[in-house]
């Protein structure tokens, strides 16, 4: 028999409410979105923000534990290896040839850890942001 949460819907769904978070964290932060799950070249970017004086390419990663606490997967910006952080910077390079801007862009990761409630609602417990994550690498 299957476990359910192995299957690509249910992460669909986990990725989905980790992106709102990040959205909605952003945009208390003053940042408006751009677009959702844009794929150029072959890749995604998860989110694009921005505000007045930057464009930043958000790569998001939502688990299902607390910020610390080993896993066996590791800390959700672990699974962004350096191909991903290559294809990440392609994308990026490939939406700024298109869409040329005065603002600074950059390239951020999100972190957002959820847990299941009593009722099994997922939630968001913490969302820690790394701004520019992979600059000069």
């Amino acid at each position: 028999m299957s476990n359910p949460l192995d299957t690509k819907t249910h992460r669909q769904r986990i990725g989905r409410i980790g992106e709102d978070a990040v959205t909605k964290r952003y945009a208390e932060m003053g940042f408006s979105v751009v677009a959702r799950n844009l794929h150029l070249s072959h890749n995604e970017i998860d989110l694009i923000l921005q505000n007045e004086t930057h464009l930043v390419f958000v790569e998001v990663k939502t688990r299902h534990t607390a910020p610390n606490t080993p896993t066996r997967f590791g800390r959700p910006a672990a699974a962004i290896n350096k191909e991903k952080r290559a294809r990440m910077r392609k994308a990026a390079e490939d939406y700024l040839r298109e869409h040329p801007t005065h603002l600074q862009p950059r390239i951020d990761v999100a972190e957002v850890y959820m847990t299941k409630l009593p009722d099994g609602t997922d939630t968001v417990t913490e969302i820690l942001i790394f701004p520019a994550a992979y600059a000069g690498r």
